[in-house]
């Protein structure tokens, strides 16, 4: 699982660039799909810098679990009403319950064994209380075969140079290679490597674990009206047996 160094989290936000349309999307799901009350209980995983969370109204009870503490440390200062956690999304225990879970901005993929996703749905489900919800989306295989295809890409931001390239290592397993070069407009550039590894799973074997725990709501395309064989990232709505 990816656990991004403190420089690399400090940098993150504006390398990332915008993913304000996933996360109105993630909005409306919660809106929709969760138990309607006012203070809804929601547990991000995965929670990166909070970005997220801080969108969330404010009237919701949030937390955020995350394995990076740079991450962590950016968060909190974003969100200093919500509540953090430092732990792995694949092996957590917070003993409590929560009206809804979400692991956005293909998170998931970085648990590099299908038996995390599996063993991570079983968390999941032991944490969320009666008709909970359980939102999460995916990079999908053709997706990142895609991205593995294009050339490196390069990106100016203020005064750092990012190039990133996607490598397939392996049949199912992928390579964000980072290079971040800061203060490049002086005599003391520093340069930063990080590499971001992410699995492909086909949806098939994602919609037969889910089973186990959940009532598999909806699947959604954030581009399309409805999932085809050329999506590349989608979005689970599960609900708990």
């Amino acid at each position: 699982m990816a656990v991004y160094s403190h420089h690399f989290a400090s940098l993150y936000d504006s390398l990332m660039g915008d993913y304000g349309n996933l996360i109105t999307l993630t909005q409306k799901l919660i809106k929709r799909y969760a138990v309607k009350k006012k203070s809804l209980h929601v547990l991000e995983l995965a929670c990166g810098t909070g970005n997220i969370l801080k969108e969330l109204p404010k009237e919701y009870i949030l937390e955020g679990l995350d394995n990076s503490t740079g991450m962590l440390e950016v968060a909190k200062k974003k969100v200093p009403s919500a509540v953090f956690h430092y732990g792995d999304m694949s092996n957590f225990n917070l003993k409590k319950q929560f009206d809804a879970i979400i692991c956005i901005f293909d998170s998931i993929n970085h648990l590099l064994s299908f038996r995390q996703w599996q063993k991570m749905f079983g968390l999941v489900a032991k944490h969320l209380d009666t008709n909970g919800v359980f939102i999460f989306d995916i990079n999908t295989p053709l997706r990142l075969e895609t991205l593995a295809s294009f050339p490196a890409y390069v990106k100016k931001q203020d005064d750092m140079l990012m190039c990133v390239k996607i490598i397939q290592t392996g049949q199912h397993l992928f390579d964000a290679r980072f290079e971040i070069f800061d203060k490049v407009s002086t005599d003391k550039v520093t340069c930063l490597e990080e590499d971001v590894y992410e699995i492909t799973v086909p949806v098939i074997s994602i919609e037969k674990a889910l089973k186990k725990y959940f009532t598999l709501v909806k699947m959604i395309d954030p581009s399309r009206p409805k999932v085809i064989a050329k999506t590349g990232r989608i979005f689970f709505v599960c609900r708990k047996k």
